[in-house]
């Protein structure tokens, strides 16, 4: 009992624990969640893409909450003997504070049990991001490149955990609930807090259990990376006696799905003002401020939605001209991905349509999203989705605006997905081209 006797015996935690106190705890760590990057980095399945670093401000920040002299805390992991002079997860005084306060948590009767679970949460997270960032940017000290990062997560499957959940801010949201279930092997001694080398077990557990996690990816992004195996590269059409061959199209729509979804979990990733202008600049109804604000309810949006497990991604509704029920794509990420992969295959279909030019591309988009004469029903659901998530969105009520601003927002999804398909022109090019249309 040596860890419960020494941080009991500290003056910070004489006093029992009060809801004031662990509303402290948990604003630490939604601090650390929205601040920066961060939201973007922990709502992909990517690694080292977008940066995500736990400072040592983030560590002080714990320490001023609870009170402890950071130097106290460090002698009592010195003095410990359960563990070695070299072990950097079990000696680390934060890690060890954090065990003990979840203990402290989970034990105070004054607590309520609702406040107990976030509390317990918040400090199980906090741990595995400091975990979870100090892997990552030692694996890739000068970021990932994210063509090659998005061609090995489309080719993991399921079985990967990081696959299955979607994120590694999910990831680890789930393996903190795991660990504090009562059914846990580590349950027992965040109660009791009695043995020693089971309290330093829980860190070498959980540390271990993330970075295998994170190893795998590396392993194949490392083997990706030396094989030059960049689906950025590849073509995705060739053209053979006259006619549009698709080649590796695929790979390539993997990579333009996987790029579209990290770029919609952050307005700042999303948010290009020129291009902005340009489509804003041809639709009286929409000004640029109306469609910024429509980009950025649209990000937070899908966010809200990625956090909420029960979330449907699809629905019937009435459709208001016919009065019969119609399907509609509630889950903003199965929608740009229906988008792209319907989007695209309809232009490669078209016979007028030069899959080469992104100008060719833009002005049939428009046209199939704008027409009235279009019968296909991948193409109705797309539009008819688009219009149900702008008006949930409650941006206008004006039936004019609302169709302007889907237009505007489809076009703009278009271009935007154009960096990662092989189509002539550069980018800055592409978003004046969208004045064509």
């Amino acid at each position: 009992m040596y860890y419960k006797k020494a941080f009991d015996a500290l003056a910070c935690f004489q006093a029992p624990l009060t809801p004031e106190y662990c509303k402290r705890i948990i604003a630490c760590c939604v601090f650390f969640e929205t601040k920066e990057q961060h939201p973007s980095a922990l709502n992909s399945p990517y690694l080292g893409v977008v940066p995500m670093f736990f400072t040592r401000n983030d560590v002080a920040m714990l320490f001023a909450v609870t009170g402890a002299d950071i130097h106290e805390v460090e002698l009592i992991a010195m003095e410990s003997d359960v563990t070695e002079d070299n072990w950097v997860i079990s000696n680390d005084p934060y890690n060890l504070m954090v065990v003990y306060l979840i203990h402290r948590v989970l034990t105070e009767p004054k607590l309520s049990n609702d406040l107990k679970d976030q509390t317990s949460m918040a400090l199980l997270k906090l741990l595995h991001y400091k975990f979870f960032t100090s892997v990552v940017n030692k694996s890739y000290p000068y970021g990932a490149d994210e063509a090659t990062m998005a061609y090995v997560i489309n080719s993991m499957t399921k079985k990967y955990d990081i696959i299955r959940v979607e994120s590694w801010g999910a990831l680890i949201e789930e393996r903190c609930r795991d660990v504090l279930t009562e059914g846990s092997i580590h349950y027992k001694t965040f109660i009791e807090f009695k043995d020693d080398v089971d309290i330093v077990l829980i860190l070498s557990d959980c540390q271990t259990n993330l970075r295998q996690k994170i190893v795998r990816v590396n392993q194949l992004y490392y083997e990706a990376k030396a094989t030059n195996d960049k689906i950025s590269t590849y073509s995705s059409v060739d053209v053979i006696d006259g006619k549009k061959i698709i080649v590796q199209t695929t790979e390539v729509f993997d990579v333009m799905n996987a790029n579209m979804q990290l770029q919609i979990l952050s307005p700042a990733r999303l948010i290009d003002l020129e291009l902005v202008e340009v489509l804003t600049s041809k639709y009286r109804e929409v000004s640029v401020e109306l469609m910024r604000s429509l980009l950025v309810k649209f990000c937070e949006m899908n966010v809200e939605q990625k956090e909420n497990r029960s979330f449907k991604k699809k629905i019937n509704i009435q459709d208001p001209k016919s009065g019969e029920k119609v399907p509609v794509l509630t889950s903003i990420s199965e929608l740009i991905q229906t988008f792209l992969q319907k989007t695209y295959r309809y232009c490669i279909n078209s016979k007028d349509v030069d899959i080469t030019s992104k100008k060719s591309i833009l002005i049939k988009t428009l046209n199939i999203y704008t027409s009235s004469q279009i019968l296909d029903e991948d193409i109705l659901l797309i539009k008819r989705s688009f219009i149900y998530l702008i008006t949930k969105m409650e941006i206008s009520r004006r039936a004019a605006t609302i169709a302007a601003l889907t237009t505007c927002l489809i076009l703009y999804l278009l271009v935007r997905s154009f960096d990662y398909v092989g189509a002539s022109a550069s980018a800055s090019t592409s978003k004046l081209e969208a004045s064509v249309a």
